[in-house]
């Protein structure tokens, strides 16, 4: 599959992903410098399905691209995405658990990458859990209380898998993850996302600001890059009536 013609879209909608979420007001919890590590609560966002709307700044070192996008998931399941410019929608895409699919609406194409073709492409693990973890600035998985390091402003939790290292900040006033840094320990590859703007929607605390960079190795060029993708949301929602996730490759479509 000719994986690397697609780089630059692949790599905008990959860190576009890696994004989300905030809105209002609310006074955010403000706990004591001498909150003890086994008394430390995570505050996650609770969902069952996620809509918002945001604009994108883009920066891969040869592309500085803006645009709007809407962005639709039902946990754990489906994250649903469209990308317009100036009215006009010109990507539309869907990440499931096992597989990533575009469509280039302009140019009447279509590909389909599972998470091993893109791992293997960005030397990096990537797989739904991380996306949407990454969207939602919840932990990527389950925390042990006792591997809580007490920081000036952070409580930094520090989890390993397999070769990867995740580090999440989180903040001592908002009680969130304030920021996420992923790093493979073989590769050097790392990913960070940092949260801002938390506020209030539907009864959850959400960041309204993401900035996100992913310094990788790419082995079909053979050079180091780095990606930067900002994030600001216009409004967000979350809902527990079925949103819809409206999809389908056109048979005139070419797949490349």
């Amino acid at each position: 599959m000719p994986i690397a013609n697609s780089m630059n879209k692949i790599t905008a909608l990959l860190c576009l992903i890696v994004l989300l979420f905030s809105a209002c007001k609310k006074n955010l919890y403000n706990y004591s410098n001498d909150l003890q590590s086994e008394e430390l609560e995570v505050e996650e966002v609770d969902f069952e399905y996620l809509t918002a709307k945001v604009k994108i700044v883009y920066q891969d070192g040869k592309n500085d691209l803006k645009g709007t996008t809407d962005i639709r998931i039902k946990k754990d399941s489906i994250i649903w995405f469209s990308a317009s410019k100036v009215g006009i929608e010109g990507v539309r895409g869907i990440v499931t658990t096992d597989s990533l699919v575009i469509l280039d609406k302009i140019k009447k194409t279509y590909s389909v990458y599972n998470f091993d073709e893109l791992s293997e492409l960005f030397q990096f693990n990537i797989n739904y859990q991380l996306i949407q973890s990454a969207i939602t600035g919840n932990l990527t998985f389950p925390y042990e209380k006792s591997n809580i390091q007490k920081l000036p402003e952070y409580f930094n939790y520090q989890q390993k898998e397999g070769k990867f290292l995740f580090d999440s900040y989180i903040g001592r006033k908002s009680m969130k993850v304030e920021k996420l840094v992923v790093k493979d320990m073989e590769s050097q590859n790392t990913l960070q996302v940092v949260y801002e703007n938390f506020q209030e929607i539907d009864e959850q605390i959400l960041p309204f600001k993401v900035f996100s960079s992913f310094n990788y190795f790419n082995k079909t060029s053979g050079l180091n890059n780095k990606t930067i993708v900002n994030i600001v949301y216009n409004k967000a929602s979350v809902v527990k009536k079925p949103l819809r996730f409206s999809f389908r490759i056109p048979q005139k479509y070419e797949k490349k």
